[in-house]
């Protein structure tokens, strides 16, 4: 029952006998959790029954930043990682594993016992060097408990076969695999004493170690090394962060019967985050290294010519774009963009509508940038959703400027690195549904009549060669031409418009070194499938004028644009506004990747008068301690603007790139 807002008039008795008794299917919160907004709304919003919910008191885990600076290896230096002659240090224990010389030269870097990063690319065998490094571990400690934390379940069954499959035989039997969805994930501290090797998901580790009373009365000492795969991901709000907030309180005791382990951090790249300057990138990759309690970062210096040769990097090329002001069409594009934003705003004041109103106080002032046209989307949804019932005109008339609006940011984005003629292309096909329109309204046929205007204006106008083009044609040549007919290439585009235009321009353009290229498109809502492809790929992460909806009711949707993965593949909506359109029936709660499955999400959207869909649309979870709907694929269509519905029986068939959730999103979907 959800104890929140009512306080519940009991004994003292009954109260403990609640506490003590989880109800069936109940989802539990701390009451820390319950007065966060977005748990509210869900409270507040007829989603959840009040039954279904129970308030307790629960002890949390603390925050890293509680702890002072103390002790969390402010000394940090790059180890000198020349190699030296004595080769007793790189002896194997299973003659089966073979390394490079680059990656002895990594893992000798911890050897000495020192807590390091070992960073390395993608595909140069980084577990290969952790198996060698617990082997190493072990010969010196035969009685060692090491534990390998990956973030997911899958990630877990994948590592833990790579280093079972390299353990000598009489440790074949001393390692062990724990994830959320093992039944044995609250018996570590049983298991223990009988493994030498763990495999775990860091939630695992937290959960034995969190309260007053923790499962692992050892604590942290209980271990001599964590390895934690993917460590660039030990920041704030992260499960690996908290394993090192125990760490951190343990070293700050100083009880020398209580050893700390090692830690071994791996990572093709620690990032930056959102680092605008160098400063901001060393403090941000400092934090990592700090959070992690290493001194030390390992890269390969004296065998980089083998790296290079068992890992070759692609070049990447820095854009070498100019802005063109050759086509007047960029001129009035502008101008009809300023034309329609201040009829946006003279209907915004008609109808009076406070969502719209705000919206039309903050408009961008870059029509190019990717937020101008989330800006646009944002502004018709809105205009969607108002009450209707005295300004329905008003608000249409809004719902179409933003829809024109979106079309001509995507050609102001593109028309940089495009022929005028693919931007029109473009743009007839996107208004194309206006067009087709007899019965358009005064003010509608106003505003297709600038189309209308821009097309017979472009068409005056004498083809001018686009520089950005030549400039593209010659790096073309020089890294794919030239280079054999083994050689490849990707062009990163930000929209499928851009995608389009130039693989058409490739194929028209009358080169035929580059026509032979034979350039494809992967997009949002294609897939080069004839057997070999092109050597040139266009490739675009876009999809912000794609809408996921029931497949049912098509009432209820989710813009793309508020779609984010966690852990890289659970993909969860941060539109607070979809938890208004569900009802959540709870389940009995389970885990996986260390989130907390709580209930099933079902679609309100009205088929006929006071009747729901009821559709299924995924799964409701708690990340971190706040609700998100996971979107389950089978029962949702992905629509576009100017393309068919589609629909997906996997979510890795969609081929479009969605962003992982970062902390600053999370905690504005939370709090704000």
């Amino acid at each position: 029952m959800y104890m929140g807002s009512n306080p519940w008039q009991a004994t003292q008795e009954e109260k403990k006998l609640v506490a003590a008794t989880p109800t069936a299917h109940c989802i539990q919160l701390t009451q820390e959790e319950a007065d966060t907004p977005v748990w509210r709304q869900v409270l507040s919003n007829g989603s959840l029954d009040e039954d279904d919910v129970e308030i307790r008191d629960a002890s949390s885990v603390g925050d890293m930043n509680d702890l002072d600076n103390d002790g969390q290896g402010d000394n940090f230096s790059d180890l000198d990682n020349e190699p030296s002659n004595d080769e007793g240090d790189a002896h194997c224990l299973q003659e089966g594993l073979k390394l490079r010389d680059y990656q002895r030269e990594l893992a000798k870097a911890v050897f000495s016992g020192r807590n390091g990063i070992i960073c390395a690319p993608t595909g140069s065998g980084k577990t290969r060097v952790a198996v060698h490094i617990i082997l190493e571990h072990l010969k010196k400690k035969p009685d060692a408990k090491i534990v390998f934390f990956a973030r997911t379940v899958p990630l877990c069954k994948q590592q833990y076969q790579a280093i079972k499959n390299h353990l000598p035989e009489n440790y074949q039997t001393k390692i062990l695999m724990i994830t959320g969805g093992s039944q044995t994930n609250r018996s570590l501290h049983i298991l223990l004493p009988h493994y030498s090797v763990i495999v775990l998901t860091p939630m695992i580790l937290v959960n034995h170690l969190c309260g007053q009373e923790p499962l692992l009365r050892e604590g942290i000492s209980a271990f001599t090394m964590f390895i934690f795969d993917e460590c660039h991901h030990t920041r704030e709000g992260e499960p690996y962060n908290n394993i090192m907030y125990y760490y951190l309180k343990e070293k700050r005791r100083a009880r020398p019967d209580h050893p700390l382990p090692q830690i071994v951090g791996l990572t093709a790249s620690i990032g930056v985050e959102k680092a605008d300057s160098l400063e901001e990138a060393i403090d941000n990759i400092m934090s990592v290294c700090g959070n992690l309690d290493v001194d030390h970062l390992a890269t390969v210096k004296w065998h980089q010519d083998e790296l290079r040769a068992t890992v070759p990097e692609p070049q990447e090329l820095p854009p070498r774009q100019l802005e063109t002001r050759l086509y007047e069409a960029t001129s009035r594009i502008n101008d009809i963009v300023a034309v329609l934003e201040s009829r946006a705003r003279h209907y915004a004041d008609q109808a009076n509508d406070a969502n719209v109103k705000t919206l039309m106080r903050s408009v961008p002032s870059s029509k190019k940038h990717p937020e101008y046209c989330q800006w646009a989307v944002k502004l018709r949804t809105a205009a969607q959703e108002a009450d209707l019932r005295d300004n329905k005109r008003a608000m249409r008339n809004i719902i179409i400027i933003a829809d024109y609006l979106q079309g001509y940011h995507f050609a102001l984005d593109s028309i940089d690195l495009s022929q005028v003629h693919d931007v029109m292309k473009y743009l007839r096909r996107y208004f194309s549904k206006y067009g087709n329109n007899e019965y358009r309204a005064i003010q509608e046929d106003n505003f297709y009549q600038m189309f209308k205007d821009l097309e017979e204006v472009v068409s005056r106008q004498r083809a001018n060669n686009n520089p950005n083009l030549e400039i593209l044609a010659t790096i073309l040549r020089q890294y794919v031409v030239h280079n054999g007919t083994d050689s490849r290439g990707i062009v990163f585009v930000r929209t499928r418009m851009l995608a389009d235009a130039l693989v058409s321009w490739l194929s028209r353009c009358g080169e035929n070194d580059l026509i032979a290229l034979n350039a494809k498109k992967f997009t949002s809502t294609n897939v080069p499938e004839d057997e070999g492809g092109g050597r040139i790929i266009m490739v675009t992460a876009d999809s912000s004028n794609l809408t996921k909806v029931c497949n049912l009711c098509k009432q209820v949707t989710v813009q793309s644009t508020a779609v984010r993965t966690i852990y890289e593949k659970h993909r969860v909506s941060i539109d607070r506004d979809l938890l208004n359109k569900i009802k959540i029936l709870t389940t009995e709660e389970w885990q996986m990747d260390e989130l907390n499955f709580v209930g099933q999400a079902v679609c309100l959207g009205e088929t006929e008068a006071n009747k729901i869909c009821g559709n299924g649309l995924g799964y409701v979870i708690k990340h971190k301690g706040f609700p998100f709907l996971t979107l389950g694929i089978k029962n949702i269509v992905i629509a576009s603007d100017d393309q068919q519905p589609k629909t997906y029986k996997q979510w890795k068939k969609v081929p479009y790139y969605i962003q992982e959730l970062t902390n600053e999103e999370l905690m504005n979907y939370a709090t704000m």
